[in-house]
């Protein structure tokens, strides 16, 4: 049934919106099946069925080469940079737990740690920047993890929380959670560029420009285009895992991904990954997206 009515879906998407957008609206319905609980294979059979409907699409208008991300951190800092195709998309912008912020200072940049490792994305080596309130044992730990045997098409980032963190008391009147990754530019436009996301609990895909884009919540994808360049690069930002206990934040040119602020107390050892994957296209590189939570 759910196959059924993310195909419904897909056809209404491709009547408004054009066949390249069809896959993205069967992608993100499928991921929406299981919610990406835990238990499942990221995506779970429904996902699959939609793969294979898609799968002459796909067929159709090809596959072409995934554009390459490139990532640069400044581990003296925390400031980094990912660029598409030789030109900057994102430039990374504040670190944040609750009110404390490493903008204003009151989150403290501790040091850095740079080692290879294995999860079930595959081989990666991790750049992680550790962050404590004003000195003391670190409250949270922020890794960048760039994969083997990936054409450097997507990137995770990982928020991990060594103890128990009282969240909700740090909120204050900041609105915000958590926050990495954000960013202070999106697109090689600086706002210009188109852009779509789901919206609502029984969701509707809006159209968008970086500059209007209204925050998403329940984990659903954030996805830029650039549909002046060849082949139509693009990116889609979405949680890779709990998307319920995450959110997209916005606050003037401040875009970010964290943990929601309604949440009361993180478990000690508590993670949260985000997932920012690359491609050539709308239709694969929704698809890419859809194999790569799956």
């Amino acid at each position: 049934l759910k196959a059924i009515l993310a195909l419904v879906g897909c056809l209404r998407c491709a009547l408004t919106s054009g066949i390249e957008t069809c896959g993205f609206a069967m992608a993100s319905a499928a991921s929406r099946s299981d919610g990406f609980g835990r238990g499942s294979s990221r995506g779970g059979r429904s996902l699959v069925v939609l793969a294979t409907l898609t799968s002459g699409l796909s067929f159709v208008l090809g596959a072409p080469a995934s554009p390459r991300l490139e990532l640069a951190v400044d581990t003296e800092t925390g400031a980094f940079q990912i660029t598409l195709r030789d030109e900057i998309w994102f430039t990374g912008r504040d670190y944040s737990v609750g009110a404390l912020s490493s903008t204003t200072g009151s989150l403290t940049y501790q040091g850095s740690l740079r080692e290879s490792g294995m999860d079930e994305m595959g081989e990666f080596i991790g750049t992680t920047l550790k962050w404590t309130a004003g000195g003391g044992e670190a409250i949270m730990e922020t890794t960048f993890k760039e994969y083997f045997g990936d054409e450097r098409t997507f990137i995770v980032f990982q928020q991990y929380f060594p103890r128990q963190l009282n969240l909700s008391s740090m909120v204050g009147g900041s609105g915000r959670g958590t926050l990495f990754p954000s960013f202070d530019q999106v697109g090689p436009r600086h706002g210009e560029d188109p852009c779509f996301a789901y919206h609502g609990i029984f969701a509707v895909c809006r159209p968008c420009s970086v500059n209007s884009y209204d925050p998403s919540g329940q984990g659903v994808p954030f996805v830029v285009y650039d549909p002046r360049a060849s082949g139509m690069p693009m990116i889609v930002l979405s949680p890779l895992d709990n998307p319920m206990a995450s959110t997209m934040y916005r606050n003037g040119s401040l875009y970010g991904m964290g943990l929601r602020p309604e949440i009361d107390v993180v478990p000690a050892m508590w993670s949260q990954s985000f997932i920012l994957s690359a491609a050539s296209g709308i239709n694969a590189g929704m698809m890419r997206w859809g194999d790569l939570l799956l």
